[in-house]
Protein backbone atom coordinates (compact mmCIF):
# COMPACT_ATOMS: atom_id res chain seq x y z
CA UNK A 1 0.00 0.00 0.00
CA UNK A 2 1.36 3.39 -0.94
CA UNK A 3 1.46 6.11 1.73
CA UNK A 4 0.48 8.45 -1.13
CA UNK A 5 -2.97 6.89 -1.42
CA UNK A 6 -5.86 9.27 -0.86
CA UNK A 7 -8.15 6.59 0.42
CA UNK A 8 -8.24 2.82 0.67
CA UNK A 9 -11.41 0.99 -0.22
CA UNK A 10 -11.11 -2.50 1.23
CA UNK A 11 -13.41 -5.50 0.97
CA UNK A 12 -13.98 -7.15 4.35
CA UNK A 13 -13.74 -10.70 2.95
CA UNK A 14 -10.69 -11.42 0.81
CA UNK A 15 -8.50 -14.45 0.26
CA UNK A 16 -5.45 -14.42 2.51
CA UNK A 17 -5.97 -11.44 4.80
CA UNK A 18 -9.32 -10.06 5.87
CA UNK A 19 -9.99 -6.37 5.40
CA UNK A 20 -9.72 -5.88 9.17
CA UNK A 21 -6.27 -7.49 9.13
CA UNK A 22 -5.20 -5.14 6.33
CA UNK A 23 -6.44 -2.19 8.41
CA UNK A 24 -4.54 -3.45 11.48
CA UNK A 25 -1.34 -3.72 9.43
CA UNK A 26 -1.83 -0.25 8.01
CA UNK A 27 -2.35 1.17 11.50
CA UNK A 28 0.64 -0.76 12.82
CA UNK A 29 2.85 0.62 10.05
CA UNK A 30 1.71 4.18 10.69
CA UNK A 31 -0.10 4.58 7.36
CA UNK A 32 -2.48 7.47 7.85
CA UNK A 33 -4.81 6.70 4.96
CA UNK A 34 -8.59 6.79 5.38
CA UNK A 35 -10.14 3.33 4.98
CA UNK A 36 -13.61 2.65 3.66
CA UNK A 37 -14.80 -0.94 4.06
CA UNK A 38 -17.26 -2.75 1.86
CA UNK A 39 -19.01 -5.98 2.78
CA UNK A 40 -21.36 -8.35 0.99
CA UNK A 41 -22.69 -9.98 4.14
CA UNK A 42 -23.58 -8.68 7.55
CA UNK A 43 -21.33 -10.17 10.19
CA UNK A 44 -21.77 -9.51 13.89
CA UNK A 45 -19.47 -6.76 15.13
CA UNK A 46 -17.39 -6.29 11.96
CA UNK A 47 -18.66 -2.78 11.18
CA UNK A 48 -18.30 -1.66 14.80
CA UNK A 49 -14.77 -3.07 15.03
CA UNK A 50 -13.71 -1.40 11.77
CA UNK A 51 -15.08 1.99 12.79
CA UNK A 52 -13.54 1.78 16.27
CA UNK A 53 -10.18 1.03 14.62
CA UNK A 54 -10.48 4.27 12.65
CA UNK A 55 -12.25 3.39 9.41
CA UNK A 56 -13.72 6.38 7.59
CA UNK A 57 -16.81 4.41 6.67
CA UNK A 58 -18.48 1.07 6.03
CA UNK A 59 -20.75 0.20 3.11
CA UNK A 60 -22.78 -2.91 2.30
CA UNK A 61 -22.97 -4.30 -1.22
CA UNK A 62 -24.48 -3.40 -3.55
CA UNK A 63 -22.82 -0.03 -3.14
CA UNK A 64 -24.33 3.07 -4.62
CA UNK A 65 -21.89 5.33 -6.42
CA UNK A 66 -23.31 8.30 -4.50
CA UNK A 67 -22.65 6.68 -1.10
CA UNK A 68 -19.08 5.82 -2.04
CA UNK A 69 -18.31 9.28 -3.39
CA UNK A 70 -19.85 10.90 -0.30
CA UNK A 71 -17.66 8.80 2.02
CA UNK A 72 -14.52 9.62 0.02
CA UNK A 73 -15.35 13.33 0.16
CA UNK A 74 -16.14 13.10 3.87
CA UNK A 75 -12.77 11.46 4.54
CA UNK A 76 -11.07 14.21 2.52
CA UNK A 77 -12.85 16.95 4.45
CA UNK A 78 -11.93 15.33 7.77
CA UNK A 79 -8.25 15.26 6.83
CA UNK A 80 -8.32 18.87 5.68
CA UNK A 81 -9.95 19.98 8.94
CA UNK A 82 -7.19 18.14 10.78
CA UNK A 83 -4.67 20.22 8.84
CA UNK A 84 -3.29 17.34 6.81
CA UNK A 85 -2.10 18.06 3.30
CA UNK A 86 -4.36 15.83 1.28
CA UNK A 87 -6.06 16.52 -2.03
CA UNK A 88 -8.11 14.68 -4.59
CA UNK A 89 -5.12 14.62 -6.96
CA UNK A 90 -3.72 11.58 -5.14
CA UNK A 91 -4.55 7.93 -5.76
CA UNK A 92 -7.41 5.79 -4.59
CA UNK A 93 -6.51 2.24 -3.64
CA UNK A 94 -9.05 -0.55 -4.04
CA UNK A 95 -8.31 -3.82 -2.25
CA UNK A 96 -10.56 -6.80 -2.82
CA UNK A 97 -11.77 -9.35 -5.31
CA UNK A 98 -13.20 -7.78 -8.44
CA UNK A 99 -12.29 -4.25 -7.39
CA UNK A 100 -10.81 -1.94 -10.03
CA UNK A 101 -7.11 -1.23 -9.58
CA UNK A 102 -5.39 2.03 -10.36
Amino acid sequence: MSPDAECSIIDVQMPGLTGLEVQERMNGNGLDVPVIFIAAHEEEGIEKHALQAGAAGFLRKPISEESLVNLILSASLGRRKAGLNWGMDRNLVFVGPGMPRR
